[in-house]
């Protein structure tokens, strides 16, 4: 090969590689731009389904801890109203123990005649407070033999009936004519010390 052929093919194989060089350097460049902007994409998507799923365990995070707390509330509403049923039972049973034994105590004390007095009293005064006229005493059916001495103590004018509505003792005293109505039975006043109980014993659960 002359040296003209060999300058010549220097040449071109100097320009070869120039273009190879310049191919391989668009390429590389072409591939760092690919490569960036698959990174890019690629990290976006990735933000995208990172918020995406935070969102849903949030969302899950929050809606376990709504069902926890309505069942906590749930829970804690039975409890309250267990322990309220419990105690208002209790109270019940102390209250119930308590009256009948007065009860009975009462029962045993209308067979006196400390009981017989009490009620002549209690007509009397009755009829002091009323002025006398013409009334009903209804006594308890158990107190018929007091009938008699209830008349007398009325003084006249005094009709005396008999009522399971009086169960305990004592009488009511009524006048229709002037519209009173005096209350002296033992249910009554039950009533009232059992109202009373319950405020003052520490059973009270307003």
């Amino acid at each position: 090969m002359s040296e003209e052929n060999i300058a010549r093919t220097g040449s071109a194989d100097a320009k070869l590689e120039r273009f190879i060089e310049t191919v391989r350097a668009e390429a590389e460049k072409r591939r760092d731009e690919i490569l960036a902007q698959t990174k890019a994409l690629t990290d976006e998507k990735i933000a995208v389904e990172r918020d995406k799923i935070e969102r849903e365990i949030s969302n899950y995070l929050f809606e376990e801890q709504e069902k926890l707390d309505a069942k906590y509330k749930q829970t804690l509403s039975k409890v309250n109203f267990d322990g309220r049923r419990m105690l208002l039972t209790k109270r019940e049973n102390v209250i119930n123990s308590v009256f009948d034994e007065v009860k009975a105590k009462l029962r045993e004390y209308t067979k006196t005649d400390e009981y017989k007095a009490y009620i002549i009293e209690r007509v009397r005064a009755a009829k002091d407070g009323m002025g006398g006229g013409n009334v009903v005493i209804t006594l308890r059916p158990d107190d018929k033999a007091l009938a008699d001495d209830v008349k007398a103590a009325w003084g006249g004018g005094a009709e005396v009936v008999f009522s399971g509505a009086v169960e305990n003792g004592g009488a009511m005293i009524a006048s229709h004519e002037k519209q009173i109505v005096v209350d002296e039975t033992f249910d009554k006043k039950l009533l009232e010390a059992q109202s009373d109980f319950v405020k003052t014993s520490g059973l009270y659960f307003g």
